[in-house]
């Protein structure tokens, strides 16, 4: 497994290379969208992510993602929420601010692949870790909320750098799934933008609630005494056993 860091195009190296650019489309998921307007806020690091990474004794991977990476939120923001519009930045006064439920600031926090030789496999493996930065509408940051997403892809049947591409869109693809079913079960999120649906806790009714006893486990002097009724005392008119010898 390789830890990757973003890191700009066009570094040098000596040897072989091999450039991947990711430009599949997402479709949106179909689901059923949270009544909440949204803005997203795609800043250039995002939108220009490009990963390189120069292996010993290997080639050098260029694997450009950026373009790919506002579709993929796109097109899962796009299911999720009612509406969703581009912004400049995570929050403001100014429209279209003041029409907006939150605004949601995605980043590509780490990139790392594992090639078939190092897996011992026929699998290209990639992880992608982004960080979701939520806002309220005037800039107050709600949470931070991570994404883990992972993709493989069989060498067998794309070849190296088709093998590698299609890992990386299977990563993104999951990502999707995880953001369209985690963001709205997400405690703090949920909390902020949906206070009435948090359960608290019901106290326990009259009828079931019940004094506790003190320490030593008699009830308290003032405590009203129930009377036990008195037995009826026996008449000679009732039946009499016979006493069988």
């Amino acid at each position: 497994m390789i830890a990757a860091t973003a890191v700009a195009a066009g570094v040098g190296t000596a040897g072989c290379s091999k450039k991947i650019v990711v430009e599949s489309t997402f479709p949106e998921p179909v689901i059923e969208s949270l009544p909440l307007d949204a803005g997203v806020s795609y800043t250039d690091a995002l939108e220009n992510y490009d990963y390189v990474e120069d292996l010993p004794n290997d080639i050098e991977w260029s694997i450009t993602l950026g373009e790919a990476n506002v579709r993929m939120f796109d097109a899962a923001f796009g299911a999720l929420f009612r509406n969703l519009v581009p912004v400049e930045q995570p929050g403001g006064a100014d429209a279209p601010f003041d029409t907006l439920d939150v605004v949601i600031e995605p980043k590509v926090e780490a990139f790392e692949f594992s090639l078939p030789r190092q897996s011992r496999s026929d699998q290209y493996a990639v992880w992608i870790r982004y960080n979701l930065a939520v806002y309220e509408p005037d800039g107050q940051l709600i949470t931070n909320w991570p994404v883990s997403a992972y993709g493989q892809a069989d060498s067998r049947l794309f070849g190296g750098g088709g093998a590698m591409k299609a890992a990386v869109v299977r990563a993104m693809r999951d990502a999707i799934a995880n953001i369209v079913i985690g963001f709205p079960n997400e405690p703090t999120v949920r909390a902020a933008l949906f206070p009435e649906d948090v359960v608290t806790e019901i106290a326990p009714t009259e009828e079931l609630a019940a004094e506790p006893l003190p320490a030593d486990g008699n009830p308290p002097e003032d405590a009203p005494v129930e009377e036990t009724p008195a037995a009826e005392p026996a008449t000679e008119e009732g039946p009499v056993e016979e006493i069988q010898s």
